[in-house]
Formats: C-alpha cells, structure tokens, sequence
C-alpha cells in the first residue's frame, strides 16, 4: 500500500492508501519518520486513512504502510512517499521597525514555530490591502530581518511577511502593521522671509522631496540657541506660515522643521 497525502498542514498531515486487494477490515500498519530520523509505528487502523499529528513545521516526513492478515503476519512495506510540512505564520519581532529614515526603514520577524533555514519575504505597501503603488518586496531570504530602500519620504507603509516550506508553499501572513518612512529636512528657501511686520514676521521654505500632505513647524527665538521664550507656528501643512507676537525692533532666529 503506497500512501499519498491528500490534508497537509504544519504540524499533521493525513496519509491515504488503497486496500490493494485486501478485503474490507484488513488491519494496516503505519510508520512515519522525518529527515534523518528512523521509522516508528504511529498508527494501526483498518482503514485506508491516518492521521499523523505531532510533526515538526517545515519538514520532511516520510510515511510507509503494511498490512496484517488474521493471524497477525505483516506484509513488507510499500514505497516510503515523502511529503514537507507546511510552514508556520512567522513570529513577531521584539523591536519590528528599526533604522527608519525618509526613503529607508529595517523590518525584523522571528522564526515562531519555523526550524531553521526557513525562507521569509517580506511585503510593504501604502495600501493596507496591499494594491498601493509602489509597492515594495524583499524576495525570499533566510534572514529574519531585511532593510528596504527607495521608499518615499513621509508616507505610511503596510508590513506583512509570510514563509515558505522547502515544497514552496506559501505561508499566511504575519501582519506587522503600519510604520512612516521619516519627512526630510526642509530645504532653505532663496526668499526665506516673505514679510515682516512690526510685531510679526511671515517665512517659507522648500519642501525638498516631501510630499505635499507633510506637516512643518516653524520656530522663532531671540537666543540662537533657542533657550528661553520660543515661538511656535504649530503645525502646518504648507511652504510659509506667520508668526505673530513678536517685540518690536527684535532680532529673532529662525528654523523649520518637518
């Protein structure tokens, strides 16, 4: 009887076989072993199905059966059919987005229940249904972190990752959530104070690569150091703000940031 595996899961998978010939109530014998181990009995059944549970994640089990007449002699062994475990959700990371930068960021997972060896792709994409434009993908790799690069500046990124078995099997996803790539420095405008007035001053600025939806707070302090009373714009979604309250016939300093 040579069996073959219609259910197939991580850690169980459901062998089958036929009777051969053998009348109904035939009492079969089933072995399994995984790579580089020894065959062991696991189940008997009289019928033409078992289920092996307990089987290590992403690995190569070997399943045989035999059949027993009345009087309990065995027939020798069908072929051993193989087949791979699937591969586990990969796990959560302790820190999962690190080096974030404006068009860079490093995404980390753990094995979770995958041996070893185990290969991972990673997926970020600014739709959390993961359609979005420019989406990005690692590839497969055996690491259990990968750094992503040309991502736009001040845009949120959807991260999942899936494993693979060694049969090419895809896992489900583990969500890792949403995480921003960093705005860049604003850029120094050639005409950084649009107007002054007597008690108010209005400045811009340039975007240099930030997309337009990029917040920008603008500050003013008559210490150079900004030590002391500082004014603030507040958050704003554009390239020039006001700010107001100023003392007349003051020097202030100037910085922006995004």
């Amino acid at each position: 009887a040579t069996p073959n595996f219609p259910v197939v899961f991580a850690s169980s998978l459901t062998a089958q076989w036929t009777h051969n010939g053998n009348p109904t109530g035939t009492e079969y014998r089933v072995q399994s072993a995984t790579e580089g181990g020894g065959f062991a009995e696991v189940v008997s059944t009289t019928g033409t199905s078992a289920v092996l549970t307990g089987l290590p994640v992403n690995t190569t089990s070997y399943v045989r059966v035999r059949a027993s007449n009345a009087d309990g002699i065995l027939t020798a062994f069908g072929a051993a059919f193989s087949t791979v475990t699937l591969a586990a959700v990969p796990g959560a990371a302790a820190s999962t987005f690190t080096a974030v930068a404006p068009s860079s960021l490093t995404v980390s997972w753990a094995l979770g229940l995958n041996p070893a060896g185990t290969e991972f792709r990673a997926q970020g994409s600014t739709s959390a249904a993961f359609n979005g434009g420019g989406d990005k993908a690692s590839g497969w790799l055996a690491a259990q972190t990968t750094t992503f690069i040309g991502l736009s500046p001040d845009t949120t990124y959807y991260w999942r990752v899936a494993a693979r078995n060694w049969n090419g099997v895809v896992s489900a996803p583990l969500d890792m959530g949403a995480q921003a790539t960093l705005a860049y420095e604003p850029a120094l405008s050639t005409a950084p104070f649009h107007s002054v007035g007597v008690t108010s001053a209005t400045v811009q600025w340039e975007a240099n690569g930030n997309p337009a939806a990029t917040r920008y707070e603008v500050q003013a302090s008559t210490a150079q150091s900004f030590a002391g009373t500082v004014f603030e714009s507040g958050l704003v979604a554009f390239l020039s703000t006001s700010v107001a309250g100023l003392s007349v016939d003051t020097t202030y300093y100037w910085r922006v940031r995004a």
